[in-house]
């Protein structure tokens, strides 16, 4: 019988500690601590404050993506600028109607999140019966004082006697290819919507080096004149959602009602 005299040694590996660089560094990180974030911004809550919390979440994710080059898997595209318009409102119309579409794939690009901003009002006097709204492809906004449907995605009512600022927030199904901006001015004689400075931020998700490509050349080549959107700038977005906001001039009207009756009826 042979005997061992020899004393094994146990090496204990010792694993390096997590931070968040490290985690980082794997490629499933940055988009799901991106996606944690906007996430952040779907609380529970009245209409308003809903905006308010996913425009924040949007804040810091860029923010986030601005001081650390390994979670910039979100990047602003630069602003799409849509004409500004006014509509006035038969005095029987009171549906609202489809303004704009919204390609939530730019450049082929994914989305992780879409702001609208402009600056709106209504006739100026009166009942407030103006709106703004985001639906999904194929759906339609409420008429006057109904109750919104499951196809509004986001969007804002009354509109203000003067002049205030806008932003309608969303982040697009995986699945979606477009929706809708309606607008209604109101029926019952007399009603009208100003809408100005308009201008749609996209969120994209840049997360593969394909990706990165797509984004690079879709900055670099901006679509031709009456692609999605009206694109006018072809300047690199920064990193907040006011910036790279020009002063636009009076567009064209895009479409407008004529009404007959000069006073309110309703």
């Amino acid at each position: 019988m042979v005997s061992t005299t020899e004393t094994s040694t146990l090496s204990v590996l010792v694993p390096e500690p997590t931070t968040l660089s490290t985690l980082l560094d794997q490629d499933w990180a940055p988009l799901y601590l991106a996606n944690a974030i906007l996430c952040s911004g779907s609380k529970q809550g009245n209409a308003a404050a809903q905006q308010m919390c996913l425009r924040e979440a949007i804040q810091q994710c860029l923010a986030f993506a601005a001081v650390c080059q390994a979670s910039r898997v979100i990047r602003l595209l630069p602003p799409r600028h849509l004409n500004d318009a006014m509509f006035r409102s038969e005095a029987s119309r009171y549906a609202a109607f489809e303004w704009q579409s919204l390609s939530v794939r730019p450049g082929d690009l994914r989305l992780a999140a879409v702001v609208v901003q402009c600056e709106w009002k209504d006739q100026g006097w009166g009942n407030r019966k103006g709106m703004l709204s985001v639906v999904k492809d194929g759906g339609r906004a409420p008429n006057d004082y109904a109750a919104w449907g499951s196809d509004v995605i986001v969007g804002c009512e009354p509109a203000p006697h003067n002049y205030e600022k806008l932003d309608l927030c969303f982040r697009p199904a995986d699945d979606a290819v477009r929706y809708q901006l309606f607008a209604r001015a109101g029926g019952g004689g007399g009603h009208s919507l100003f809408v100005r400075k308009v201008q749609v931020r996209d969120l994209a998700i840049v997360d593969s080096e394909a990706a990165l490509e797509r984004y690079q050349q879709y900055v670099r080549e901006p679509p031709p004149p009456g692609g999605s959107g009206g694109f006018l700038s072809a300047a690199a977005g920064g990193m907040n959602l006011n910036s790279d906001s020009e002063e636009s001039e009076e567009g064209e009207e895009t479409e407008e009602f004529e009404s007959d009756q000069g006073d309110e009826s309703e």
